[in-house]
């Protein structure tokens, strides 16, 4: 039986960025997905306070958490940049520092160009 225990890892990111509306997170999580840049992509609602420009805001935005491998970085990077809505994207690259064994290798099947649709292979697991 295979260890199921959390273990220090090495090459796995947790990626985010905002955009501004449920619409522009879908279409940028799903061709992240597409495009094997990404395993997994979370989307949930959120309210952010910032400065630019020298005046203080208050937006409603949807933030992405998205999971990849380090080795896809620089295409996600460039993907992200290329269809942000925004002119000036959070992207924020979080290292995971640990995590199922299973859950890694997932990761690593999801972000081939083509693996799109592939699943955990315990089912009913939620990615």
């Amino acid at each position: 039986m295979e260890d199921q225990t959390s273990h220090q890892v090495e090459g796995y990111a947790l990626v985010m960025t905002t955009v501004g509306s449920s619409d522009e997170a879908d279409e940028l999580a799903a061709t992240l997905v597409a495009q094997g840049l990404a395993a997994c992509v979370q989307l949930t609602p959120v309210v952010s306070h910032y400065v630019w420009e020298g005046e203080a805001h208050r937006s409603t935005e949807t933030l992405l958490l998205i999971k990849t491998a380090a080795r896809r970085m620089a295409d996600l990077r460039a993907h992200v940049e290329a269809h942000h809505p925004y002119d000036t994207p959070e992207l924020i690259e979080v290292p995971i520092v640990s995590g199922l064994p299973a859950y890694l290798r997932w990761i690593d099947q999801a972000v081939q160009p083509g693996a799109a649709g592939t699943t955990p292979s315990s089912e009913g697991s939620t990615p």
